[in-house]
C-alpha cells in the first residue's frame, strides 16, 4: 500500500511534489497500488519511485521523469505519456492499453509481458529493452527505435512499422503478419532464428531449423513477393 504521507503531498500537486522531492532527495516515494486516475502529473518528478500496482488509467503524464521507478503490473491504460523519460524502469506485466507514448524514452527499461494493445509509441526510443513476451498488438510503432531491444516471443501482429528501426534487436520467435511488414524497417545484424507468421493460422518459419545469419532478411524479402522460399 502506498505510504500515506507521500500520497498526501502527492495530492498537493505536482509543484508541491516536485519541491518536496528537491528538499528530501534520499526519499523514494512509496505509491504502491495507489489510484491516481485521471489526474493531471505533466512534468512531475517520479525517478525511483515505487508504484507497483498503481492505478494510472488516463493519467496525464506528459514531460514526466520515471526514470528508475517500480512500475510492475501498473495501469496505464489510456494515460498520456508523451515525452516522458522512462529510463531504466520497471514495466514487468504493465497496462499500456491505448496509451500515447510518443516520443517516450524508454532506454533499457523493462517491458516483459507488458501490455502495448493499441498504444501509440511514434518516435519512441526503445533501446536496449528487455521487451520478451510483450504485446504491441496494433500498435504504432512507426519511426520508434528498437535497437539491441530483446523481443523474444513478442506479439507485434497488426503494428505499423514504418522507418522503425530495429538493428541488432534480438526477434526470435516474434509473431507477425506479412501485411505488417514494409521496405523501410531497418534489421541491419538482427538475432533471429524463427518467426511466427500469422494468419488463417500461426505458422512458424523456417518451419523446421532456425534461420542462418541475415537469411531473415532474404526471406522477408521473398515474403514481400509471395514466395517465402520453404
Amino acid at each position: 500500500m502506498a505510504d500515506s504521507k507521500h500520497l498526501a503531498v502527492l495530492r498537493q500537486g505536482v509543484r508541491r511534489w516536485n519541491w518536496w522531492r528537491q528538499e528530501y532527495p534520499a526519499i523514494k516515494p512509496q505509491l504502491q497500488e495507489a489510484n491516481l486516475i485521471g489526474m493531471d502529473l505533466s512534468d512531475i518528478d517520479l525517478h525511483q519511485a515505487d508504484l507497483r500496482g498503481a492505478i494510472l488509467r488516463s493519467t496525464i503524464l506528459r514531460d514526466a521523469d520515471l526514470s528508475n521507478a517500480n512500475l510492475q503490473e501498473a495501469d496505464l491504460s489510456r494515460s498520456d505519456c508523451t515525452q516522458v523519460n522512462c529510463r531504466e524502469a520497471h514495466f514487468y506485466r504493465t497496462d499500456f492499453l491505448n496509451a500515447k507514448l510518443y516520443q517516450a524514452d524508454f532506454w533499457r527499461a523493462d517491458l516483459r509481458r507488458s501490455t502495448f494493445l493499441k498504444a501509440t509509441l511514434r518516435k519512441a526510443t526503445l533501446t536496449e529493452v528487455s521487451a520478451e513476451r510483450a504485446v504491441f498488438w496494433q500498435a504504432d510503432l512507426s519511426a520508434a527505435d528498437f535497437t539491441s531491444a530483446n523481443l523474444y516471443q513478442a506479439e507485434m501482429t497488426g503494428t505499423q512499422l514504418w522507418q522503425t528501426n530495429f538493428t541488432q534487436a534480438t526477434l526470435t520467435g516474434v509473431h507477425i503478419r506479412v501485411e505488417d511488414i514494409t521496405e523501410s524497417i531497418m534489421l541491419d545484424e538482427v538475432i533471429c532464428d524463427y518467426v511466427i507468421l500469422r494468419g488463417d493460422r500461426p505458422e512458424r518459419f523456417p518451419p523446421q531449423g532456425n534461420f542462418q545469419p541475415g537469411e531473415i532478411l532474404l526471406w522477408l524479402t521473398q515474403l514481400q513477393y509471395g514466395d517465402t522460399g520453404c
